[in-house]
């Protein structure tokens, strides 16, 4: 597998990214590949082979086989996390020991996103400019709602974010809830990748 970057918040986290040959995949081709991705994650966290790693997901709304991934090594439950992201042809994905959240978006797409994201997120995204700072909103949202579990089964407009840009550690909560995430951006080979952990 061609994985092209690796990179970590710290201890107990693993963040890898594969760039594909920009051939659009199917989503059950594309679900497959962010399972082996995650399969390569695991075993550097944990220290054992990708082989022993299983990756399952389970819909709690449908029993489909789609949702939050959970992994198992030689049968075994751990105690870690995964999240996986697909941003076009590329695919990034997070294990950690802890609570984890992932999202990524390509930077070139639609000129209308950025509108669309200060919309939909409300009063605090109302200031980020066009281009990776929107798009950085955007990706804050998703990776705590994946970090929380439900994904967008809940209102984006939920989550709030407080120090984002500030160089401060941004955190990200959500409505209701009395979880905190701490918040990772970055921008990588075109991508803005996002982490949130709990």
């Amino acid at each position: 597998m061609n994985i092209t970057g690796r990179f970590a918040l710290g201890d107990g986290l693993v963040v890898l990214l594969h760039r594909d040959d920009g051939v659009m995949r199917s989503r059950d081709e594309r679900r497959s590949l962010g399972r082996r991705l995650l399969a390569d994650a695991a075993s550097i966290l944990f220290g054992v082979d990708a082989a022993d790693v299983s990756v399952t997901a389970r819909c709690v709304r449908c029993g489909a086989d789609h949702g939050r991934p959970v992994l198992s090594v030689r049968g075994q439950s751990t105690e870690g996390t995964a999240s996986v992201s697909h941003a076009g042809t590329d695919t990034v994905v997070a294990v950690s020991t802890g609570v984890i959240g992932i999202d990524a978006e390509p930077v070139v797409g639609s000129a209308d996103r950025p509108v669309a994201i200060r919309t939909l997120l409300g009063p605090w995204a109302a200031q980020a400019a066009d281009g990776p700072e929107a798009l950085e909103a955007w990706t804050v949202v998703e990776s705590v709602l994946k970090a929380d579990g439900r994904g967008l089964e809940l209102d984006p407009g939920r989550v709030h974010v407080e120090g984002i840009g500030a160089g401060a550690g941004p955190r990200g909560t959500i409505d209701g809830t009395g979880a905190s995430y701490r918040l990772s951006s970055t921008v990588v080979d075109g991508l803005v990748v996002t982490v949130a952990a709990g």
